[in-house]
């Protein structure tokens, strides 16, 4: 039984870039375009697996995400998108 296995995101660049990873192991997926919700915290796993829960609730399929985050030392894990609201209001 076969299964479809979807990379939800608004960046089709994204998707591009891991279906041609993937396809190195033998891994197919299809895109579904869909704008993902980006908590505000310092964890990156909390925020992936809020992703995850939200593409799932749209597609009711096997889901892949991606998401990174820039972490400072100096700041003890300042996550990337509390940097960009940082900035954005101190330097507009």
């Amino acid at each position: 039984m076969s299964s479809s296995l979807f990379f939800v995101s608004s960046n089709k660049n994204k998707f591009k870039e891991a279906s041609t990873i993937l396809s190195g192991f033998g891994i197919s997926i299809e895109f579904f375009k869909c704008k993902l919700q980006e908590i505000q915290t310092n964890s990156l796993e909390e925020v992936a697996q809020h992703k995850a829960r939200q593409a799932f609730s749209f597609c009711s399929k096997p889901v892949i995400i991606e998401d990174d985050g820039l972490f400072i030392s100096v700041t003890e894990r300042l996550s990337r998108t509390i940097f960009v609201l940082c900035t954005r209001y101190y330097w507009k």
